[in-house]
């Protein structure tokens, strides 16, 4: 069983490395919330990541299609020009960011678990969201992201735990870098 503090401080790990991840420098983030269901999805596509120890597995999806928005969105937070994103860039550039958005849920995790690891993202079609009941989960939450410049992202998070989860966010430090390198 997954305690509702838990569940809360899950959520709010996720909420924090979208916000980390998934918005740039250029862009104001309008509402960020948890939803509580993502259906009908109209996004194609998913990169599925995973963050696991000996207590859980947790799983968050990051929902996208294939359109100019949403290529112009990953383009910017690359710093590509968009019409010179080909789709193997495109997946490369979502693929980043779901890491990105991992390494902090993996780095935040840490702070309360030990022996934490993180997948490498993987692509799917967005039906395969269809059998999160397969997994016999604890705990699924849906996220949206909507950010001035019209983008809307959406996310699930999905975690499936082997003994009894409860925790508390431990207290929030300042931002830290996501890893992006500097060039002096």
């Amino acid at each position: 069983m997954i305690s509702e503090r838990a569940k809360q401080a899950l959520n709010d790990m996720v909420l924090l490395s979208m916000r980390s991840a998934l918005v740039g420098s250029q862009d104001t983030v309008l509402s960020l919330e948890p939803v509580p269901d993502i259906a009908p999805v109209s996004e194609q596509e998913v990169v599925m990541l995973s963050v696991s120890t000996y207590q859980f597995r947790l799983m968050v999806l990051i929902y996208f299609n294939r359109d100019a928005v949403t290529r112009n969105h990953y383009a910017a937070l690359t710093r590509v020009q968009s019409e010179h994103m080909d789709a193997q860039m495109f997946h490369d550039a979502i693929a980043e960011r779901g890491n990105l958005c991992c390494g902090t849920l993996n780095r935040e995790l840490g702070r309360v678990f030990e022996h934490i690891g993180m997948s490498t993202p993987n692509m799917m079609d967005s039906r395969c969201a269809e059998h999160f009941s397969l997994l016999h989960y604890g705990h699924l939450q849906h996220f949206v992201l909507h950010l001035q410049s019209g983008v809307r992202l959406r996310a699930s998070l999905c975690v499936t735990e082997y003994q009894d989860i409860d925790f508390e966010l431990p207290t929030v430090e300042a931002p830290q870098s996501t890893g992006e390198l500097e060039f002096f």
